[in-house]
């Protein structure tokens, strides 16, 4: 029986742009696009009011919000990644428009970008307003010469368009697309003869973690913003199965181990997340275990066989020197080691900020790492929870 080896495409993250595979554009929108050639017309009737999207006018606070309708969070001032696929917009007004003048900006200020820097392409932009204060738009790229990885992107701008009152926006935020073609994720036979695509990724996830090896499931995340730099910038997460060929996004940051208050969610299919305030809503999930604990959890892992959670807990502020805390999933009984974690907790080495206690269990052993001075001590614990010596 040939091997089989599953096979990523290179993964990315913010500052470091691999080409992916060649994809599929979506079809264009069934709306009729204006040439770009030609003005666009204020006389066309305007659709009807009923196409409008709900959004609370009185909490913006710029002259326009322009915001990525698949991604709600993705939304005017930004800079940010968008697949070549003709993408939907909606641009939120804090006044009455002037239609004619809101669309001969935007064709401006997009052929003035392309014109200063190679980079920028002339997208075709189709309007369709819902009533003075919002705009329906759709965007479609030309195709490029080879697959995208951020060396295209296009402005959103509505500089210089005029409200009903005559009143000229001067310097109102944009929205900046990056382009690149989502990664996909393959099976490929180790002679190389026999290749399966197993996902078929519509959005830009740039990180793509197994969970397990033995289990069938992706943590996936981008960037809300995107930079060539090193900024660790917000992200949004969804969790694959691979099985099922399933994506399902979450609204709050997924982890793999955790660290924050003790009131947070194990979904043992091996993430974690602090539990949500109420204007969230979370996937539902027959996995996810809701837990309450009294102190500050400075690191959480599962254990092996995903039965216990294996937890370093202490005060918030407290640096070192933390209880040892081993919680039964399925019975919630704990047992705790008192100050059984000796030294200092670890630290991002590029932020300077705390970082969780990593804890790693094959088994038999857990082993962590504690900071002591400048120095790294490793300790390793039995799973019979006395410190080794």
């Amino acid at each position: 029986m040939k091997r089989l080896l599953l096979v990523f495409t290179l993964l990315l993250t913010a500052c470091a742009p691999v080409t992916p595979a060649d994809q599929t554009a979506a079809p264009s929108p069934a709306a009729p696009a204006k040439s770009q050639s030609e003005p666009p017309s204020s006389s066309s009737k305007p659709p009807s009011d009923a196409e409008a999207l709900p959004f609370d006018y009185a909490e913006l606070q710029e002259a326009v919000r322009i915001q990525l309708d698949d991604q709600p969070r993705l939304h005017s001032p930004i800079q940010s990644v968008v697949t070549p696929a003709p993408q939907r917009y909606t641009l939120f007004f804090k006044s009455d428009m002037d239609r004619t003048s809101v669309e001969e900006a935007m064709l401006q200020r997009a052929k003035d970008a392309k014109k200063d820097r190679p980079e920028y392409v002339l997208p075709s932009l189709s309007f369709r307003w819902a009533n003075d204060r919002q705009l329906r738009l759709t965007v479609t790229v030309p195709p490029g010469e080879r697959p995208d990885y951020g060396a295209r992107r296009y402005l959103l701008d509505v500089k210089g368009a005029k409200t009903k009152l005559g009143e000229t926006l001067a310097d109102p935020p944009t929205f900046l697309a990056v382009l690149y073609a989502p990664n996909q994720l393959w099976r490929v036979s180790a002679d190389g003869k026999q290749k399966d695509q197993l996902s078929s990724f519509t959005e830009p996830y740039f990180t793509q973690q197994y969970l397990e090896a033995e289990q069938p499931y992706l943590l996936l995340s981008r960037f809300i913003q995107y930079c060539e730099c090193d900024a660790n910038y917000e992200r949004m997460y969804a969790v694959y199965d691979v099985n099922e060929r399933k994506l399902v996004p979450y609204p709050l940051p997924l982890e793999t181990s955790y660290m924050g208050d003790g009131d947070f969610v194990a979904d043992r299919r091996g993430f974690f997340y602090a539990k949500p305030d109420g204007k969230n809503s979370i996937p539902p999930s027959n996995t996810a275990v809701s837990l309450r604990v009294a102190e500050y959890i400075h690191g959480a892992v599962f254990s092996k066989d995903r039965r216990h959670l294996i937890m370093a807990v202490g005060r918030k502020q407290q640096t070192g020197d933390f209880d040892l805390v081993i919680r039964n999933l399925d019975s919630g009984h704990e047992r705790r080691l008192p100050k059984a974690l000796k030294g200092t907790a670890p630290q991002n080495e590029l932020t300077g900020s705390a970082a969780p206690i990593h804890f790693q269990d094959n088994g038999e052993i857990v082993t962590f790492a504690m900071r002591k001075a400048a120095n790294i001590r490793k300790s390793a614990t039995p799973t019979t929870g006395k410190q080794e010596k």
